[in-house]
């Protein structure tokens, strides 16, 4: 899994539209659950992101899956770009 630069993660933290279970994680996507196990267990939560509408217009939309703690995208995983 390539890493986002910090500069991305700044955005992707801006673009949060809703938290994740784990159980949701799990189904939807079982690889991250498991890289992101001890995270989740120490209180991080995961969220699903997506870019203003203007980033797709702009041929330059993303969304994903962010885990983040205390405000911070710690690691992300894009799932959709155009």
């Amino acid at each position: 899994m390539e890493e986002s630069e910090p500069d991305e993660k700044k955005y992707i933290a801006k673009w949060l539209k809703w938290k994740m279970s784990p159980e949701q994680l799990d189904q939807r996507h079982p690889y991250l659950s498991k890289a992101w196990g001890e995270e989740i267990a120490n209180g991080a939560e995961i969220w699903f992101y997506r870019s203003p509408n203007e980033f797709w217009e702009g041929m330059c939309g993303r969304e994903g899956i962010a885990l983040v703690k205390d405000g911070e995208v710690l690691d992300d995983c894009l799932t959709v770009m155009n």
